[in-house]
């Protein structure tokens, strides 16, 4: 019976084996929170550790700069590019107003959400309410930018101005859609179990001040040629008085008295 060949080489003990550190088997460290760019692909890759990062207040103050980075620079992209339907200085007035519409839907809804988790948990967390709703809105805008070249197709092909009005809301209700979704998710996360009352009354009033809001700014892509271009038309009736009238419109009544 043939003896086993010997090992070469130094033989390591168990014990030594197992007390050596090794890159493979060591606990991992917390990652630092990612900065700058990075942070907004986070945004777009993984909404969870964008969301438990807000939770646990992790830099919060570098995220809000590259959240309102990202809204800035997207807007902006989407308004101008609204404002390639009419042209001249439409394009740079809705570069303009868009992010502004944006950010200041924010600042006016953050108190707002502040209060309710007040009132619901008898605690608020003002900078995680900030950053939360601000990465929303940004992902809307991320999202709404990549829809944005079907409308840009479209403006290519000449079609009509209602139908590029109606490829201006697909692509920005496509994006806003996302951010109530992240948004929603993120109370669930910071609210728990109480979520729902709160979700559900600040997803209402962020859509009709993002949308009052945007009423209140427009024109975007003003259609009528032999109109002067202006920065924002006077104030007349509100965005719910516009919708009322477009369904009368649809219906054969011109107008009401």
């Amino acid at each position: 019976m043939s003896k086993p060949a010997p090992l070469h080489g130094p033989v390591t003990p168990p014990s030594a084996a197992a007390s050596r550190p090794t890159w493979a088997s060591a606990a991992p460290l917390a990652s630092p929170a990612p900065h700058g760019f990075v942070a907004v692909d986070q945004l777009l890759r993984d909404r969870d550790a964008f969301v438990q990062r807000v939770a646990h207040d992790r830099e919060l103050r570098q995220l809000v700069r590259a959240l309102v980075v990202a809204i800035a620079v997207g807007a902006a992209v989407i308004g101008g590019s609204l404002g390639l339907y009419r042209g001249g200085m439409q394009v740079p007035f809705a570069a303009i107003k868009l992010p502004l519409a944006t950010l200041l839907t924010v600042c006016l809804t953050v108190p707002l959400l502040s209060a309710l988790r007040q009132a619901r948990e008898g605690r608020g967390a003002p900078r995680q309410d900030f950053a939360l709703v601000l990465g929303a809105c940004a992902l809307g805008v991320l999202v709404a930018g990549g829809c944005l070249p079907l409308y840009l197709l479209g403006y290519a092909m000449g079609l009509p101005g209602r139908a590029m009005q109606v490829g201006a809301v697909l692509c920005c209700g496509v994006g806003g859609l996302a951010g109530l979704v992240l948004l929603w998710r993120g109370l669930a996360v910071l609210t728990g179990r109480r979520h729902r009352l709160v979700g559900a009354v600040f997803v209402l009033a962020i859509s009709v001040v993002g949308a009052q809001m945007c009423w209140t700014l427009r024109p975007w892509l003003q259609q009528r040629a032999h109109e002067p271009t202006v920065w924002v038309r006077s104030v007349s009736g509100s965005f719910l008085n516009a919708l009322d009238g477009s369904d009368a419109r649809a219906v054969g009544v011109r107008g009401r008295r």
